[in-house]
């Protein structure tokens, strides 16, 4: 089984500050994103993982991956190590941990 590493809200929210914050993928459907999500993220549903896995492995520097509470982006992380990329992190708790300690969500229209 591949490891990953998890990341919590707080220091997530502490890199994203920084000059160079990591890639932020958002891993639910569309409909979810609707809902809110976190500033800068990018969204990747994992029903159309097809679609975008070409850019998995051309990512450079550190990437974390959300969902909705944190069990799809962790397979993808699991599934991610395994292909060899190092600087994946899963942010633990998902989106709903995220919005649970009061962190800021956007809501931003179609995808």
């Amino acid at each position: 089984m591949a490891e990953f590493k998890e990341i919590s809200p707080d220091d997530l929210e502490q890199q994203l500050a920084q000059e160079k914050p990591p890639a932020l993928w958002d891993v639910r459907e569309p409909e979810e994103w609707l809902q809110g999500q976190l500033p800068h993220a990018i969204l990747r549903p994992l029903s159309q993982m097809s679609n975008w896995l070409p850019d998995v492995m051309e990512l450079d520097g550190a990437i974390v991956i959300y969902c909705h509470s944190g069990v799809r982006s962790a397979r993808l992380c699991e599934w991610m190590v395994d292909q060899g990329l190092d600087s994946v992190h899963n942010l633990s708790g998902g989106i709903l941990r995220w919005a649970e300690e009061g962190k800021f969500l956007v809501k931003e229209g179609k995808p």
